[in-house]
């Protein structure tokens, strides 16, 4: 299925991934798209052989994917059961672990190039598909999904309100909506690298990657500042639930519930000069993932 191209990012919408090579593995593969990645953010030979190396470690092993899903299951949320989408699937990590999990993943991805990867590592792992498509206008009916995972995708859309509603729209009642995205409220840019400005005015931080030897084209074609408190304004007013939310509220209302001293009595003091709401936005901006039920 082909995607709608006017939402589809620059980079992630590249042909430049689409053909292997002849008698190119898998794996190679999988660190030539890397290398492609990492040559987009940055000009040092050096920087983009030794991302390749690290990234070719952390994507091949599957680490990233094996931990989320991994916490998912500490929730009581089995991938096996139901129907499970990968949104913004990538070079296929998280579903690749699932199909070997079991699982028979649906990978979302507008990229072609990246679909192609995705396919091959699901089928290496077991059974799955991929569809080509952008979050914005997901070619789903309603209520047809059980979970959604979404990672490090939200900051590389054009609207993600819009992939929120689509994804509350296609999850069934008592579905799953597992995320990590990131927060442009740091002072680190994790893309690049580098130190950063909170919602740093694009042009400005265009000078200022030049001048950190990084190639700017990305930051100004294929990133959107996301931030954590909008993201979960958003969820709120869609009707999502945010389970552990809900469970940091149950605490900050009731410190004795928590089991720390320290964080007890932290908690406590901190009753004395603020709101609940206010002492759980706190708490939630540090945690970069998110389960919600709708």
């Amino acid at each position: 299925m082909s995607t709608s191209g006017k939402l589809v990012r620059k980079f992630f919408g590249s042909e430049e991934l689409t053909v292997a090579a002849v008698g190119e593995d898998l794996d190679r593969r999988v660190r030539r798209a890397l290398r492609y990645m990492a040559s987009q953010v940055t000009y040092d030979e050096e920087e983009i052989d030794r991302a390749v190396e690290e990234d070719g470690a952390r994507e091949l092993s599957r680490q990233v994917a094996v931990k989320a899903l991994d916490y998912l299951s500490s929730q009581g949320i089995d991938v096996r059961q139901g129907r499970m989408m990968d949104l913004g699937a990538g070079l296929g990590m998280l579903s690749e672990e699932a199909a070997v999990r079991g699982a028979a993943p649906v990978a979302v991805e507008p990229g072609s190039g990246f679909r192609e990867i995705a396919l091959a590592r699901i089928r290496r792992g077991g059974r799955g598909a991929v569809v080509g498509a952008v979050g914005e206008r997901l070619p789903f009916p309603d209520n047809s999904f059980d979970l959604v995972v979404s990672m490090e995708c939200l900051e590389h859309v054009e609207d993600p309100t819009a992939v929120l509603s689509e994804v509350f729209r296609i999850l069934r009642p008592g579905g799953w909506f597992y995320f990590t995205c990131g927060n442009y409220l740091s002072f680190r840019e994790l893309h690049f690298g580098v130190a950063w400005f909170p919602l740093f005015p694009k042009r400005l931080a265009a000078v200022y990657l030049r001048l950190r030897g990084k190639r700017p084209e990305f930051l100004m074609t294929s990133i959107t500042y996301t931030t954590l408190p909008a993201i979960r304004r958003d969820l709120r007013k869609l009707g999502f639930k945010s389970v552990r939310e809900m469970h940091t509220y149950g605490r900050v209302r009731d410190p004795q519930t928590i089991k720390n001293p320290w964080r007890r009595r932290a908690i406590a003091a901190a009753r004395r000069v603020a709101s609940t709401d206010a002492i759980v936005s706190a708490l939630e901006l540090m945690t970069q993932q998110t389960i919600c039920s709708i």
